[in-house]
């Protein structure tokens, strides 16, 4: 698989006027000894790389990159000491450092001021990084940077990766240097990106039901619970509410197979899936009521259109339990033809309680099924009226089902 080096170019530390080198030592007990940790990334192959971006400032050590051409050297130095780094000299730089390595080379450089007035600068800088990349991988490395440098690439990278889905894979290595033995030891801290990964996909699944992103990435832990939270996003997504009862079925069946000794991060997940097994819980239950607890709940989520739509299936849904079978559910050309004038007989009944708030109900969504039509007075439905219409319609679904219980 081929990578993007992403490394970081610090000030670098003098002793009698020349850059210090450190002994790296790979997790594979690989050694390589040199002043700059991404030459040991690419000398001993640590990925597959197939370009390199540098990312420093005006006052990096771009110097140390130059060893071999002194007249570029002296240049760097001097541009150093006044911040005068051009893109002339970046230029330059690239040209060099790829003819030496054998390899695409990109240089980023901003402000050595880091601080509320440029983070906004730098954090573009850092977002128009990964659009460049073409790889579906990338390793950052982190050892030479400035301590708040790779907090902000973080934050970059994690804005655009989420708008680049070429993007597969993203690393994190650091080489840590311990005075005691005189080296350095590679650190993978890839699990760190993971774990941002994550944090971000469980907020996403606890506000929106989206759990597309957080299925992928729990399938290794809980394979069962991410096929089943993707097959539950795919009905929310689609408005397939007829079949959540299926799918509180297969949520309930990987519940059954949640791993022993589970990362911590998943009792989140599944204490979320339980509360959905709970609300969805058709087995103690008429479905057109359990209809009803999910479209309040997919209201609460600010889903307004799925939860219009699940309310109006609810009220579809009761009638058909009434007056007809579970073959019916669903089907357009009974509804038209039978369930749809048994509704009008009860709404006939209670204009107030049912006939107003049910036939609202009804119209509205069917201008949400029409793309938001205007109306017969010529105008169009305003998403600020949703909450009262949707708490009418609460309501008088609510009304119809006390009225069919009194029927029995």
């Amino acid at each position: 698989m081929a990578y993007t080096l992403i490394s970081f170019v610090g000030t670098g530390i003098k002793k009698d006027g020349e850059y210090q080198s450190t002994r790296y030592v790979f997790p594979d007990k690989k050694e390589f000894e040199t002043k700059k940790f991404a030459e040991a990334l690419l000398e001993l192959k640590y990925r597959d790389f197939s370009k390199v971006i540098f990312v420093g400032t005006t006052t990096s050590a771009w110097e140390m990159f130059a060893e071999g051409n002194d007249d570029l050297c002296m240049k760097l130095m001097e541009a150093r000491s006044n911040r005068s780094f051009s893109d002339d000299l970046k230029t330059e730089l690239e040209n060099y450092i790829s003819e030496k390595l054998h390899i695409p080379v990109v240089i980023k450089y901003h402000t050595d001021k880091i601080d509320e007035d440029t983070s906004l600068e730098i954090f573009n800088l850092y977002s128009s990084i990964v659009p460049e990349i073409t790889d579906e991988n990338i390793l950052v490395d982190i050892t030479h940077s400035f301590r708040s440098m790779p907090i902000l690439l973080y934050q970059a990278m994690r804005f655009s990766v989420s708008q680049n889905e070429k993007i597969k894979n993203v690393e994190l290595v650091y080489g840590e240097y311990t005075s005691d033995e005189k080296c350095s030891y590679v650190r993978n801290l890839s699990s760190y990106w993971k774990y941002s990964q994550i944090t971000n996909a469980v907020s996403i699944f606890e506000e929106k039901l989206d759990g597309f992103a957080l299925a992928d990435l729990i399938e290794k832990d809980w394979e069962s619970g991410s096929k089943a939270i993707k097959r539950f996003s795919e009905i929310v997504q689609t408005n397939f509410c007829l079949q959540i009862v299926e799918v509180s079925r297969q949520l309930k069946n990987s519940l059954k197979k949640y791993p022993e000794n589970a990362p911590a991060y998943l009792g989140k997940v599944k204490s979320s899936v339980e509360k959905i097994c709970k609300l969805i819980d058709s087995e103690n239950k008429k479905l057109s009521l359990a209809l009803y607890e999910f479209s309040n709940f997919l209201y609460e989520h600010k889903l307004n259109v799925q939860a219009v739509i699940c309310l109006q299936v609810a009220v579809e849904t009761a009638i058909c339990e009434k007056f007809a079978s579970e073959n019916q559910l669903g089907d357009y050309d009974w509804w038209k033809d039978y369930g749809q004038n048994e509704l009008r007989k009860i709404e006939s009944e209670n204009k107030k309680d049912l006939k107003i708030p049910l036939t609202n109900l009804e119209y509205f969504r069917n201008q949400v099924a029409h793309g938001g039509a205007k109306n017969k007075d010529g105008n169009f439905p305003h998403a600020a009226n949703i909450p009262g219409i949707y708490a009418s319609g609460l309501r008088g679904v609510k009304n119809l089902f006390e009225y069919l219980e009194k029927e029995l």
